[in-house]
């Protein structure tokens, strides 16, 4: 069954996304919230619906309209909600094996990890673009991508844990309560009680040797003729990831109110 909803104005609410996640999640009462995520993902962007995406949720979706795709209040913080959909549909658990299980790849790679690592990618290539990468982490790993990506992730795990939760309702809860306890779950439950710092370090340096020059598609390609990195190496140095590593663990910081 196709959802025939459609918003004819860009999004300025979240109000006006919730609703709008509603009617889907009516016009497909069976389906898990790892479908709903992913026909979500439709009405994003176009970027969201790529091959790669495919092959990272393991969840084909062409490109309907860009419903979802604004900046919305969650939680009291500007976030992109497109993007909060998009990093949610890979957070979610599905059943069977996607071809991204036999590889390295995780969901920070399409949530902070990525966000990091590809700026890091952008700014290497297009080095004259930038005053310098912090510049490209303020572009391409903004504040607002980050909550959306904390928002993913904690979103996910609670539709995770319970089943009969619905995406709609997981929003609201979150949006119910303050963007900084959020924060401080997100690193309990993801880096657990030790200090982050190595294992954000370990996961840009993953998606950067994976991703490389040519996307998760090339790691595919790569993986099933034998190699399990893509095609070109590419080196960048320890002050790239280093000024990446801080710019993330200085989000976590200001929005937790916590020493990091």
């Amino acid at each position: 069954m196709k959802s025939q909803f459609s918003s004819s104005l860009s999004l300025t609410s979240l109000n006006q996304a919730v609703q709008f996640i509603e009617k889907v999640e009516q016009d497909y009462p069976a389906a898990t919230a790892y479908e709903i995520a992913n026909r979500l993902r439709g009405h994003t962007k176009k970027a969201y619906t790529t091959k790669f995406w495919t092959l990272a949720t393991g969840f084909q979706q062409k490109f309907v309209a860009p419903d979802l795709d604004g900046t919305v209040s969650l939680a009291e913080e500007s976030t992109d909600f497109g993007h909060f959909i998009a990093a949610l549909s890979d957070q979610l658990n599905e059943p069977g094996i996607k071809l991204s299980d036999m590889t390295q790849w995780t969901a920070d790679y399409t949530s902070w990890a990525g966000d990091i690592g590809s700026s890091i990618v952008t700014y290497t290539r297009q080095a004259d673009d930038f005053s310098s990468v912090m510049e490209a982490f303020d572009r391409f790993a903004s504040d607002s991508d980050h909550v959306a990506n904390i928002a993913a992730y904690i979103v996910g795990y609670w539709l995770n844990q319970d089943p009969q939760l619905k995406i709609s309702q997981a929003i609201r809860n979150f949006h119910a309560e303050d963007f900084s306890i959020h924060v401080i779950s997100f690193i309990t439950l993801r880096f657990g009680d030790t200090d982050p710092a190595p294992q954000v370090r370990q996961q840009i340096v993953r998606y950067l040797s994976l991703v490389s020059d040519s996307g998760l598609w090339g790691v595919m390609r790569g993986w099933m003729q034998g190699r399990w990195f893509g095609w070109r190496q590419k080196q960048y140095t320890e002050t790239e990831i280093n000024h990446g590593i801080a710019h993330f663990l200085n989000f976590l910081q200001r929005k937790s109110q916590a020493i990091v």
